[in-house]
């Protein structure tokens, strides 16, 4: 059951700036159609420069009357869990060890031995980086721990 009839609608800042960048004989008829489909569903007859803007428009007003027409059926039934409902997907996906992407890593080899090596990342926030101060003076700490308790 779709109704013919709205009692409001939402109107679009883009609507009213992409109106007014039309000569004012092309406003007055792009305001009329406008509002025209959106409350009563009544299809315009443009031509020109009035029909180019209102293929635009009227792409946006049928996504909201499709909305209200799901809504006048009682919307999404109770239990019903859309996949933007349930939450995270990716949280709870387990990666296998196969499935590691290792792009961001240089492998070098000397003599058969094989090493990794991060690659350095200069696009990175510091704190994400190999050599940042932060690491060393982490470490720098562990070593003044650990001096400490050897004593």
């Amino acid at each position: 059951m779709t109704n013919k009839y709205r009692n409001h609608f939402t109107f679009y800042r883009s609507y009213w700036e992409t109106v007014n960048k039309c000569p004012p004989e092309v406003r007055g008829v792009l305001y009329e159609a406008i509002v025209g489909y959106a409350l009563n569903r009544e299809t315009p007859h443009l031509e020109g420069l009035a029909d180019i803007v209102w293929t635009q428009i009227k792409a946006s007003l049928d996504s909201q009357w499709t909305k209200y027409n799901n809504g006048c059926k009682g919307g999404c039934p109770p239990g019903t869990k859309k996949p933007s409902m349930v939450g995270n997907q990716n949280a709870a996906k387990v990666v296998s060890k196969d499935e590691v992407n290792t792009s961001d890593v240089a492998l070098t080899d000397v003599s058969n031995k094989v090493t990794s090596k991060p690659t350095q990342h200069y696009d990175q926030p510091s704190r994400f980086r190999k050599n940042d101060s932060r690491t060393r003076r982490d470490s720098e700490i562990a070593a003044i721990i650990d001096a400490s308790y050897c004593r």
